[in-house]
């Protein structure tokens, strides 16, 4: 691969560059390993079967932690992600919904809002049960109607640190 600019002459990132105009780089972390595709059709049921959930079916522990590891594409090819993948799973000790009324823009709208009960140890740090929670609030989402809403909110069953999304409108279609 060369990179071309008029005023530059052609590159190779392998090469060392002496012009001071030209910024070095480097990696910060290692590149992560490649991912696969699986093509034995081994994955096809599950991942069908999960676009056609519905916010009820996610009420459940079970269920949710079902639907994150039909999802987790690493853990089929790497067992130490697998590993890692399944000991955070086992970390949700319990999700809560209920359902909730907001008001936006003056009109009453009608939701749910999702309590997450994390167990900390799995996890590296704080950031990382923010992270998963910040994409399970996407996620949950996806499942709400279009004319409703979501909110999660995460707790550290340990520190009883919360934290909260906000409500995120919906974006499953009604028909």
């Amino acid at each position: 691969m060369s990179f071309r600019h008029k005023f530059v002459p052609a590159i190779s990132p392998a090469q060392p560059v002496k012009n001071a105009a030209v910024a070095s780089f480097r990696n910060i972390t290692r590149p992560t390993q490649p991912l696969w595709p699986v093509i034995d059709g081994s994955l096809h049921w599950s991942l069908l079967s999960a676009m056609n959930l519905n916010y009820l079916s996610l009420l459940d522990t079970d269920a949710l932690k079902q639907v994150i590891a039909n999802f987790d594409r690493h853990a089929i090819h790497h067992p130490q992600t697998a590993r890692l993948s399944q000991q955070k799973l086992d970390a949700i000790e319990r999700l809560e919904t209920r359902p909730v009324d907001r008001l936006f823009t003056g009109i009453p709208v009608r939701g749910l809002a999702s309590t997450l009960y994390l167990h900390p140890e799995p996890f590296v740090c704080e950031g990382e049960m923010y992270l998963l929670g910040t994409v399970l609030s996407h996620f949950l989402s996806l499942y709400a109607s279009v004319n409703s809403f979501h909110m999660l909110t995460v707790v550290n069953t340990e520190s009883q640190e919360t934290w909260k999304w906000t409500e995120r409108t919906g974006q499953h279609p009604l028909i």
